[in-house]
């Protein structure tokens, strides 16, 4: 039996000392001791800020001091996965700086390389698991690449693009086609596509994301790879789409999970929306949609582009305080400051025999705050409140969560 702990976002952006001495961080610590293996999600660019920001964010510049792979392992983290929106942030070098860091840390990574092939590679972690990663959140240039026709690989992420579809009715879809065709778009009897939009014809208006088929099977070519080492797999993706409500995951993320499990995957772990989604137990397999973020410190980012000032109707000479009075905050809304990391116990089949999870919560809103992004334990009445939320959110997959002691217990 090997138990594994799967953990969403990370996002340090200061430097951490000594995790004995941050009790929250002692907390998330203490809560790892036992297990097997433990892989999050690592959501910054490593470096000390040598590197030009690239001309475009995921969303806001980040990055993390070089020593957050060391904070990680002292953490309890085994692998962090590497695949998301913002590890481009800071350009290649930056990627290069990471993947450097990481290995210096003894820190294995996963869904990042100097090129596509490294990227979409399984990891192997301690002997006990392959760690796969994906993302389908991502600005073009971060995408990495292979040397094709003389022309040099380029270092990034394992992208799965998922490209957005609306489906119109006739009285609608008729004027859309003309307008995308005097546009320029291509043209088409029932479908037009006009840059990264596909409009369809059909009865109803409505909308949806499908993952492109060369992407997903890329992820589980390398899904089977690892699984036939004999050792579980966990493939995470890093996904911020929806189905047009923020807490449900997108139809698209769903194929993913799916076929990633039928090609041996044991646990898919998914994060990018910064707050909680449901639990599927899936062919003896457990998908978590969404596990929130576990560290976030987005608002302690100590510097940033002017660009993104201007981006915000800010001068660039405006303060930090003036930039993220006008940014939107995550941890404002409730539902944004709920996280957890689950826990599975998997067989030699690769069958997860129990899944439980421990929650946390985020209560200080002011990033002046030094615990601010790192969470606290949740109480009695918060586990009691997470639990139905999850209940909730997993009602499509009759996924039921309910309180035992310290934690959730999780069950089909």
């Amino acid at each position: 039996m090997t138990r594994i702990a799967v953990a969403g976002d990370i996002m340090f952006t200061r430097s951490i000392d000594k995790i004995a001495d941050v009790p929250r961080l002692a907390a998330i610590a203490d809560s790892l001791l036992g297990v097997d293996a433990a892989v999050a999600n690592l959501e910054t660019p490593l470096h000390d800020y040598e590197h030009p920001p690239a001309h475009e964010s995921g969303g806001t510049w980040l990055r993390g001091p070089r020593t957050t792979g060391a904070t990680i392992r002292e953490l309890g983290f085994s692998a962090v996965a590497l695949a998301n929106n913002h590890l481009g942030d800071y350009g290649a070098g930056a990627i290069h700086e990471t993947l450097a860091t990481l290995r210096d840390a003894g820190l294995p990574g996963a869904g990042a390389g100097l090129n596509l092939s490294d990227a979409a590679a399984p990891t192997a972690v301690a002997g006990v698991l392959s760690l796969v990663a994906g993302t389908t959140t991502f600005p073009a240039h971060s995408l990495a690449t292979d040397e094709l026709n003389g022309s040099a690989s380029r270092p990034g992420v394992n992208g799965i693009t998922v490209p957005w579809w609306s489906i119109l009715p006739d009285r609608l879809f008729e004027p859309m086609r003309e307008i995308v065709v005097a546009l320029g778009g291509d043209d088409g009897t029932d479908e037009v596509e006009f840059g990264r939009y596909i409009i369809r014809r059909g009865r109803a208006a409505g909308a949806g994301t499908e993952a492109d088929a060369t992407d997903v099977d890329r992820i589980c070519a390398a899904v089977s790879d690892a699984a036939a080492t004999g050792l579980p797999v966990v493939v995470s993706i890093h996904s911020h789409e929806g189905d047009g409500q923020e807490q449900n995951p997108s139809p698209a993320l769903i194929t993913i999970a799916h076929e990633a499990i039928d090609a041996g995957a044991s646990i898919v772990s998914c994060h990018g929306p910064h707050r909680l989604r449901g639990v599927e137990f899936y062919r003896k397999r457990v998908i978590f949609y969404g596990l929130g973020s576990l560290i976030f410190q987005l608002r302690q980012v100590t510097r940033l582009p002017a660009q993104q000032f201007t981006a915000t109707g800010l001068s660039p000479d405006a303060t930090m305080d003036d930039l993220w009075a006008r940014r939107h905050d995550y941890l404002a809304r409730e539902a944004g400051r709920e996280t957890m990391i689950g826990f599975c116990d998997v067989d030699e089949r690769g069958d997860v025999t129990h899944c439980s999870a421990a929650a946390w919560v985020f209560d200080h809103v002011n990033h002046h705050h030094p615990d601010h992004g790192i969470p606290h334990a949740a109480t009695a009445d918060e586990l009691i409140r997470i639990a139905d939320r999850l209940t909730q959110l997993s009602q499509p997959w009759g996924t039921q969560a309910s309180v035992s002691g310290a934690r959730l217990d999780l069950r089909p």
